[in-house]
Parts: C-alpha cells; sequence; structure tokens
C-alpha cells in the first residue's frame, strides 16, 4: 500500500505545534516517514510570501494533501486554493482566528472561533482543539 505524501504549513506557537501533533495522532502524518510528510512552521509575517511561492511553483502536486493549521489566509489566497482543491490536490485549512470567518463556507476548510451554541457557555478556542 503507497503511502500518502502530507504537507503541513503551521504556526511557529504552541498551538500550531499541537495541530501537528494532532495529525500524528490521527496517523494522517508519521514521525518515521519523513521522506512522505513535510511540516512548515510558519510566523503570520511569511505566510502570504511562502504560499504564494508554493501555489506558483506548483510545490502541492508533490504531495496528496496540504493542511494548513493556526494561520489567517488572505482571500487572494484562499481564492487560489479553492481554484485547486479537489481538482488536482486536497488542501485542508484548520483555523479558530477571527480574521479567517470570511472562509467558512469553503468546502476544505474548518473556521471555528468559539465552541458552545445557545445553551452553553461561549468559550475562544485554539486551532489544536
Amino acid at each position: 500500500m503507497m503511502k500518502k505524501k502530507v504537507k503541513l504549513f503551521t504556526h511557529t506557537d504552541a498551538d500550531g505545534m499541537g495541530c501537528y501533533l494532532a495529525l500524528l495522532e490521527e496517523k494522517e502524518m508519521s514521525y518515521q516517514d519523513l521522506e512522505n510528510n513535510e511540516v512548515e512552521f510558519l510566523d503570520y509575517t511569511d505566510v502570504e510570501e511562502r504560499l504564494s511561492k508554493y501555489l506558483d511553483n506548483k510545490e502541492y502536486l508533490k504531495y496528496d494533501e496540504t493542511y494548513i493549521t493556526d494561520l489567517s489566509l488572505s482571500k487572494e489566497i484562499s481564492n487560489r486554493i479553492d481554484k485547486i482543491t479537489n481538482k488536482v490536490h486536497a488542501f485542508k485549512w484548520i483555523d479558530h482566528h477571527e480574521s479567517s470567518l470570511y472562509a467558512k463556507d469553503y468546502d476544505w476548510a474548518l473556521i471555528k472561533t468559539y465552541i458552545g451554541g445557545v445553551t452553553s457557555t461561549k468559550r475562544g478556542i485554539c486551532a489544536t482543539m
């Protein structure tokens, strides 16, 4: 059985590291399989430039899936990804920042800024959750 190749872009903080650990726990990535798994830790100032390069150079074609966690994306980058995902590549974006709420209707994005509803206490969440 051929192993899935996965790329992860995540934030440099503990929450970003937690997202990486969650993907390892869910068996989406593997400690032992670094040939097929690659992680890039980005600061907020690096996101646009790095993801633009990733898309421009079609680096995503080397992977089966690309995860973006704990990072806000611009509408421009999101729209570019939306045109690619499910056609030639699978992207998954998981975030908790209010600046990302515009993207909650993308099928490939999971954007939640809080846990709870009418009957529960509203509390903020992190991307790892």
